[in-house]
């Protein structure tokens, strides 16, 4: 019993989060407000499918009002996987993530970073921290550097804590941005008929397997004294 036994493999996931850069570099809500984020989409997508299961490397920047002022928010997601012990492939590094910056002049301070990471690999037991977690700070991507940000004052060298989460994929850390950071624009993109069965899509492909593990195990045996859910987010 694993609470990431049914986390699609590694050529599900590539394949899932191609159709998200795919719808995000096609729709014409997205390119209307969001130019950047579906040009970079665009990009990748094209990179992706002309180099079949590579690593995913996206990010991009969208121009928000965050608490009454213009910010910038970014959006990133990197999936790469690895051969395992058995030359098949196995996940290596899932990570997302969702910052806020001020607009000031260079160098622009980073105003809120958090990370949602699966710890993949070969094996998956007894992690030092959740399996899957959500992790604020963190140190900054050659993106984010080139964007002129600075986030020594967010003391990125402290890791932890690492707090148990559930999975996500690029959709739903976007639909995060679209909800959390409401507008017009945002609006037109949360609730297009279109986007809601991407998310819905995205819930099933990856939200569902989590919490159908996660009661499985809260109602059978193995759920003791000896063995509590942070065990279990823990691989332990």
């Amino acid at each position: 019993m694993s609470l990431h036994a049914n986390y699609p493999d590694p050529q599900a996931l590539w394949k899932n989060e191609l159709k998200t850069l795919e719808f995000l570099s096609t729709n014409l809500v997205v390119s209307k407000y969001f130019n950047e984020l579906s040009y970079n989409a665009l990009l990748h997508a094209n990179y992706l499918k002309e180099n079949v299961n590579s690593h995913i490397s996206f990010e991009a920047k969208l121009n928000l009002t965050v608490e009454n002022k213009k910010r910038s928010v970014y959006v990133g997601a990197v999936v790469t996987s690895k051969l395992g012990e058995d030359k098949s492939d196995v996940h290596d590094w899932i990570s997302y993530y969702l910052a806020v910056s001020d607009n000031a002049v260079v160098p622009r301070r980073l105003l809120r970073k958090y990370h949602f990471d699966f710890v993949g690999g070969a094996t998956h037991n007894n992690h030092s921290h959740p399996a899957f977690h959500l992790q604020y700070g963190g140190k900054l991507s050659q993106y984010l550097l080139a964007e002129g940000l600075t986030e020594k004052h967010l003391n990125p060298w402290l890791s932890n804590p690492r707090i148990t989460f559930y999975p996500v994929t690029l959709a739903l850390v976007l639909d995060v941005v679209f909800c959390e950071f409401p507008s017009l624009e945002t609006r037109k993109i949360a609730e297009n008929h279109l986007w809601r069965d991407l998310i819905k899509a995205n819930e099933v492909f990856i939200i569902k397997p989590f919490y159908e593990e996660m009661m499985t195990f809260i109602t059978s045996g193995a759920h003791n004294r000896d063995h509590l859910v942070r065990d279990y987010c823990y691989g332990r």
